[in-house]
């Protein structure tokens, strides 16, 4: 499984949704998005190999996916509406090291104690803030990561006019950050696990613990 399945813990989430070990999450069957942009929802440098499944939130996403000649892409929604969305607070971890699997939980705390969430680019923070009740805003000089695609970076503000200013439209902000998160789609635990791969190793497991005596 790429490492990036594991950033921010969601593999391990994903893991306790479906009924199974969330400190040992078994391998996933191909590549979660576990972030927002302005493409396919997967990390920057992230090798991918084709004709793999993707994961994705949205089908906003999966479209974008699909442009770019991803076709085997699915929706499962965001697996949020138990954990909340939540702002970036933490260390994601790396190669498979150092991941705190209640990076999310923590982050909502935090954002919690929050009326407003604001940054001077549109990214994971703002969409999941926005959802979780806070007034959003993205405003100020545009940040640009280094050495990022100038043209794709600049798309954001183009294509996402709503989120974009020190006071937006509550109704409207919502709307769009819930569409992009995928708002109205949820596999359900049994369909992750066959998506995911996991069916297999969830049988055992339960065959496993039925037959340890009481």
């Amino acid at each position: 499984m790429h490492h990036a399945n594991h950033f921010y813990g969601h593999a391990h989430i994903l893991a306790e949704y479906c009924g199974m070990d969330r400190e040992h999450p078994p391998r996933i069957n191909g590549y979660v998005q576990h972030g927002w942009n302005v493409v396919d929802g997967l990390g920057g440098g992230t090798p991918y190999v084709p004709g793999r499944p993707i994961f994705v939130y949205s089908e906003q996403t999966r479209r974008r996916a699909w442009s770019m000649g991803r076709r085997q892409a699915t929706v499962v929604g965001a697996s949020y509406e138990k954990y909340g969305r939540v702002i970036c607070h933490g260390y994601r971890g790396f190669q498979w090291r150092d991941t705190d699997i209640d990076f999310l939980d923590k982050q909502l705390v935090e954002l919690r104690k929050h009326k407003r969430v604001a940054s001077n680019r549109l990214s994971s923070a703002i969409f999941h803030g926005i959802a979780a009740g806070c007034e959003g805003a993205v405003y100020g000089d545009p940040m640009h990561l280094d050495k990022e695609h100038r043209p794709t970076a600049d798309r954001v503000r183009r294509n996402w006019p709503e989120l974009h200013g020190k006071r937006l439209d509550p109704a409207v902000a919502r709307a769009s950050a819930l569409s992009e998160l995928g708002h109205g789609y949820l596999a359900s635990p049994a369909e992750l696990r066959a998506m995911l791969g996991w069916t297999g190793y969830y049988t055992a497991q339960s065959a496993e613990t039925e037959a340890v005596p009481a």
